[in-house]
């Protein structure tokens, strides 16, 4: 399940080009419900693999691949993502409060 936990998330973050992206998908998607939904992955995503029970983390290079990048690409979007959750880990970080 996908929501927007504030009725009125600010996307000033997002760029034209993605919020276009956004929606085109919810366009092309928005009105299935979760099964239907899974169902289109299952179909549709070469980095889906069946399972017997539980869940499988799906990597980035994995996602990478099967939408058709470069090994060269496949690397350079690993890397940044490596280093964007190291980013985002370190500014969330709580600090305690001077006293």
């Amino acid at each position: 399940m996908v929501e927007i936990k504030r009725a009125n998330a600010p996307i000033e973050c997002l760029s034209e080009a993605e919020i276009q992206l956004v929606d085109e998908v919810y366009q092309e998607h928005g009105g299935m419900d979760q099964w239907q939904l899974r169902e289109w992955c299952h179909l549709n995503c070469g980095e889906w693999t069946p399972m017997h029970g539980g869940r499988n983390t799906i990597s980035v290079e994995e996602i990478a691949k099967n939408v058709g990048k470069s090994d060269a690409e496949t690397q350079q979007i690993v890397e940044e993502a490596e280093e964007s959750n190291l980013l985002g880990s370190v500014f969330s970080m709580k600090r305690p409060a001077h006293v």
